[in-house]
């Protein structure tokens, strides 16, 4: 028995309206087959990760799936594992039933036995397009280079090379930090399609990470010309940063959440800007904000943790390094999952805001603490930051600033455990 595979545009449909019945799902599923190309653009095509398997059982479907994948739908993860595993025990080659509880597996934080399934459900259906989706992402998140790679262009071939099918793969490249293919491949997508403002997108990304400024911006204005995307404000904002107009990019970035596009980096990047302009209170009320929507991020906490600083208040500065280092130990990596973007657009800001790199002086404690526990948690530099710690500990201690040096210390182990 087979479940009807809903393509990316279908899926975001989906997740959009809710639920939807079989039979309308179906037609939604048909017609995105059929105009596989959409030119109504929206963020939400390349951020539909965690619907990606949502899988609508046919007319004749087992009951046993039909009430794992609802399960499922409806985020009841423990319980669709268990519809799924005796879907298993009935049927052990239903490549949908593993694929469904390898990925709420995944969601309850069972990375390796979801990969299992995962890794089972392509045995049994080794052309199965979902498949190789979901495991070019697992592999992607979990530092598995190679094996994403495979995955991504397993699934474009499946995929007919479609314009879904290089995007996909560029986004793939985007996460693996391999920006020239990513480049490349997104320039497939537009040239295929140059009315379709996926490639744009995910080029620009690329672009903007490899420092490529000026074609970012081309890029950029392209996809608000198509589409009158809000979230294309978000990256026009990024190279307004990197121009050094602050203004600008307040606009942006207040055009872009006046449009409803209010996701947690938006907050994150206006708080940059914010501390740009000298505006610490703003700035602490948007990271703020970001954390009510995204508490699970370990760059907001550092940031703020920053700000605090900065603005004398040592209790709550390291309140937040703390939470900070929590973190990045304990990373939700179904987050990135479900929406892959958040972590690229986390890069992004990362490396567009110098601020947060800044050590005034060699007596900067607070430069030097910030700087360290960026290089270790957020940029993989754990040696550097590391270092950049130990300076802080001691610049703490030379200042009289005891219970300072000791909490910089207290953290250094905890990185390091």
């Amino acid at each position: 028995m087979k479940v009807k595979y809903l393509s990316l545009c279908a899926v975001v449909a989906l997740s959009l309206v809710g639920t939807i019945s079989t039979a309308k799902s179906e037609a939604i599923a048909k017609n995105s087959v059929d105009n596989n190309v959409s030119n109504n653009f929206s963020f939400n095509t390349l951020e539909s990760i965690q619907n990606q398997p949502l899988l609508l059982a046919q007319s004749n479907a087992d009951e046993l799936l039909e009430q794992c994948v609802k399960r499922y739908q409806s985020k009841e993860y423990e319980r669709a594992l268990n519809s799924c595993t005796k879907v298993i025990e009935a049927d052990g080659d239903n490549d949908d039933a593993y694929l469904i509880r390898g990925v709420s597996k995944f969601v309850l934080g069972d990375y390796k036995t979801g990969l299992q399934d995962i890794n089972k459900a392509l045995a049994i259906n080794p052309d199965s397009e979902q498949g190789y989706y979901i495991r070019a992402l697992i592999r992607a998140i979990t530092g598995d280079v190679k094996g994403a790679t495979e995955d991504s262009n397993r699934f474009l071939v499946l995929n007919n090379y479609s314009v879904d099918g290089y995007s996909f793969r560029a986004m793939v490249m985007l996460l693996i930090d391999d920006y020239k293919q990513a480049v490349e491949n997104a320039s497939q997508a537009i040239e295929k399609n140059p009315e379709n403002a996926n490639g744009y997108t995910v080029r620009s990304f690329a672009y903007l990470l490899s420092g490529n400024e000026k074609q970012a911006s081309e890029d950029i204005e392209k996809i608000i010309k198509i589409g009158s995307e809000p979230g294309a404000y978000f990256l026009k904002s990024i190279i307004r940063i990197q121009r050094g107009d602050n203004k600008g990019a307040m606009e942006d970035l207040n055009l872009a959440i006046s449009q409803k596009f209010d996701n947690a980096y938006i907050y994150a990047q206006r708080a940059n800007v914010r501390v740009q302009m000298g505006d610490m209170k703003g700035a602490i009320e948007d990271l703020k904000r970001a954390i009510n929507k995204d508490k699970d991020v370990a760059y907001y906490r550092n940031n703020l943790g920053l700000i605090y600083g900065r603005a004398g208040d040592m209790k709550k500065a390291f309140e937040n390094y703390e939470k900070a280092v929590k973190n990045s130990q304990n990373p939700n990596m179904f987050k990135d999952f479900q929406s892959p973007l958040t972590k690229i657009f986390e890069k992004i800001a990362i490396k567009t805001s110098p601020f947060f790199w800044e050590v005034r002086d060699s007596q900067d404690a607070l430069g030097y603490l910030n700087r360290g526990m960026s290089r270790a948690l957020l940029l993989g530099e754990k040696q550097e930051g590391i270092a950049d710690l130990q300076v802080a500990a001691n610049l703490f201690r030379d200042q009289g600033k005891q219970d300072e040096a000791k909490k910089v210390n207290e953290m250094i182990k905890k990185i390091n455990s």
